[in-house]
């Protein structure tokens, strides 16, 4: 019985990659065929009402890629609302990446400090108000001193980067919010086997 049971997962386990590989490629061949122009992948007008849709490859190699997708939607009133969405897919594995992928347990504490040290700086170069060390992150453009830890990240050379969308954390003035977390500054907290996973989107800067 465990013998069929084995040979059984096998075949389920086979026919679930070949299906992830088929998406991954049919997604890929859409996103090449719409990046050969500028213009958006997807563009859809009604009336007044408009919705964009644009696929680009932050990082698109063998065993990895980064994925980013942005949309833009107006529906009437005084503006548009728009989204940024990153993908980071372990080709090699057949996975979606989540931060929990990258960080040892325990480290939580350190990684949110390191972020408001991040927000910050991004408080002090893209707003008028100049934050001291010993301000709270809400008396800037934030909405509270703790904005919540983001699910939506990127991988690049020069470090982790992480995206908020317009409203999560800042009001619609302040717009997207951005930030990358330097390979250097974030190293102690990383899983031990980050180094070879990261080689798989060609990434190395960070060893240095």
């Amino acid at each position: 019985m465990s013998l069929v049971y084995n040979i059984f997962y096998m075949k389920i386990k086979k026919l679930y990659q070949a299906v992830w590989l088929l998406s991954i490629w049919i997604l890929l061949f859409s996103c090449v065929s719409s990046s050969s122009t500028r213009e958006p992948a997807v563009v859809e007008t009604t009336g007044d009402a408009e919705y964009l849709e644009n696929i680009d490859f932050v990082i698109f190699n063998k065993r990895g890629m980064v994925i980013r997708r942005e949309v833009y939607e107006y529906s009437g009133g005084a503006h548009g609302m728009g989204a940024v969405q990153y993908l980071v897919i372990d080709l090699a594995d057949k996975r979606l990446l989540k931060l929990d992928d990258f960080f040892r347990e325990g480290t939580e504490e350190r990684l949110y400090s390191i972020l408001v040290s991040a927000l910050r700086s991004y408080n002090n170069s893209h707003s008028g108000t100049v934050l001291e060390d010993n301000q709270g992150l809400s008396q800037g453009i934030f909405f509270t001193d703790n904005p919540a830890l983001t699910e939506n990240f990127f991988i690049a050379n020069d470090g982790l980067g992480l995206n908020w969308d317009r409203y999560e954390i800042a009001p619609f003035y302040a717009g997207s919010i951005e930030v990358i977390l330097p390979w250097r500054t974030i190293r102690p907290l990383l899983k031990h086997e980050m180094m070879e996973l990261l080689e798989k989107f060609g990434i190395y800067m960070f060893m240095d």
